[in-house]
């Protein structure tokens, strides 16, 4: 993927997507364009204040520091997503861990360009804090998704999350993944790996989903979101 193909990733999806065109000019005009290897980390927990980075190639799992040591990924972000917001907001260290779960190109937004880019610009900052407010929904969604009782529902709803479509459609013609494996599957939804097995294996029979190593594609979004729903 070249500079020009990234930028447009970021362009037509997520966040910047529905932001000012001016806004979303000058800030991809600052951005370094960055490959990530599977399993390498962008940063980790207290590592010092740094800037935002938008996904524009793969996806990469968040832990958040307030957990233990050993929290698992909590939440995969995809094509679009952006993450690293804390140190702009706080001048604080990082205040979660960000790992690529695939090979990612990630667009960087170094932190002292930016911030002098707002202060040049001091009403961009409402886009700064919709772009939080979304990153506040997104938690918000995976606490709710946690209290599912059924563990057949919450498997539902964390597919759906960590594929883009919990709460909305793909566009038409759109290949829906969760690079997901079975294990980060159940450290997501708080199950055991062969609580997890069987679940998927009931998903793929009935033609929802199709498993394969690393990637579980969701052949049936709105039948997923049915399950994740139920009353």
């Amino acid at each position: 993927m070249n500079p020009d193909q990234a930028r447009r990733v970021l362009t037509e999806n997520g966040w910047l997507a529905s932001m000012p065109a001016d806004f979303r000019s000058a800030l991809l005009d600052i951005c370094q364009w960055q490959p990530f290897n599977t399993g390498e980390t962008i940063y980790l927990a207290g590592d010092p204040p740094g800037g935002i980075y938008g996904i524009c190639k793969g996806a990469l799992g968040m832990t958040s520091a307030l957990g233990s040591a050993l929290s698992p990924v909590a939440h995969l972000g995809q094509p679009g997503s952006w993450t690293g917001l804390g140190p702009l907001l706080t001048g604080e260290p990082r205040r979660a861990t960000i790992q690529a779960i695939t090979p990612v190109l990630l667009g960087y937004v170094p932190l002292r360009p930016l911030q002098a880019m707002l202060n040049e610009h001091p009403r961009w900052w409402l886009h700064i804090a919709q772009e939080l407010l979304m990153e506040f929904d997104t938690v918000s969604m995976i606490a709710n998704d946690l209290l599912i009782r059924s563990a057949s529902r919450r498997c539902a709803a964390a597919l759906l999350r960590v594929a883009n479509c919990r709460r909305k459609d793909p566009s038409a013609g759109t290949v829906v993944t969760a690079p997901i494996t079975q294990s980060m599957l159940a450290e997501m939804t708080n199950l055991s790996r062969s609580h997890v097995i069987p679940i998927l294996s009931e998903f793929n029979q009935r033609k929802l989903i199709k498993s394969e190593y690393r990637v579980i594609w969701l052949l049936d979004v709105p039948g997923l979101r049915a399950i994740a729903d139920a009353d």
